[in-house]
């Protein structure tokens, strides 16, 4: 798929493409295929970079070397292979395709066992807009597989409001992403109020695990695996973020 916009983190040197993934056939979170191993996936069926809610990011930490690489027993590094560098308060910019630019500061970088994934943290709504970069980490097992993943969690750094007019609350029974107040709306906002969260599109109910494949195997197309996600409603065609 054509890119749909840009990620930089300066901290760790990442300037990237993002493309859109969705779910493969068996229900699990696609990421980018490995020739693209330096793009970053966004799972479009959840909200995008700089919509209210957690926006969900994958990239591979490594992917097989092409002939002549340098990669550590025939691996090389990958867009995500310095994730868990982050610390708090570095700066992540996402830009659309359309070419809207949002700055994300870190809030937060883990590293969880996959059995001890913490579901409902990660992809739990947000009131605001929010990422979840997601990669592969700790150890390689036995099986060649990474034992762990590394969620860094980032949040929209506010700007001031220039609307001329008062604000409005939003409506609260959206069924689908933030919508802009109606033009018949009178209610003034309260501002010592948060806005309410906005319904989000079902994402999957656990973190998908980074199968790499065995590191004495033929490379093969990497996918997340783990247990079966519920399938989120879908959209009606791809949109861009």
């Amino acid at each position: 798929p054509a890119p749909e916009g840009r990620i930089r983190i300066p901290a760790i040197g990442v300037d990237a493409d993002v493309l859109p993934v969705g779910l493969d056939r068996q229900g699990a979170l696609e990421v980018p295929p490995f020739r693209d191993a330096l793009k970053v996936g966004w799972y479009e069926l959840g909200p995008r970079p700089g919509d209210r809610g957690p926006a969900i990011l994958v990239g591979h930490r490594d992917a097989p070397a092409e002939r002549g690489g340098r990669g550590r027993r025939g691996y090389r590094d990958a867009v995500f292979a310095r994730l868990d560098r982050l610390r708090p308060g570095d700066r992540i910019e996402t830009r659309t395709a359309a070419g809207r630019r949002t700055t994300f500061n870190v809030t937060e970088v883990a590293t969880y066992r996959t059995a001890d994934f913490p579901t409902a943290t990660v992809y739990a709504p947000a009131i605001g807009a929010q990422l979840r970069l997601i990669t592969c980490g700790g150890r390689i097992g036995r099986n060649g597989h990474w034992d762990s993943n590394v969620v860094v969690s980032a949040a929209r750094v506010a700007t001031p409001e220039r609307n001329t007019s008062p604000a409005v609350t939003p409506p609260t029974r959206s069924t689908g992403p933030a919508l802009s107040p109606s033009a018949k709306s009178t209610t003034p906002r309260d501002p010592s109020r948060p806005d309410p969260p906005t319904p989000l599109p079902a994402l999957p109910p656990s973190l998908p695990h980074e199968s790499s494949p065995s590191r004495s195997a033929a490379p093969r197309q990497e996918r997340l695996s783990g247990p079966t996600p519920a399938t989120p409603p879908g959209r009606s065609g791809r949109s861009s973020w």
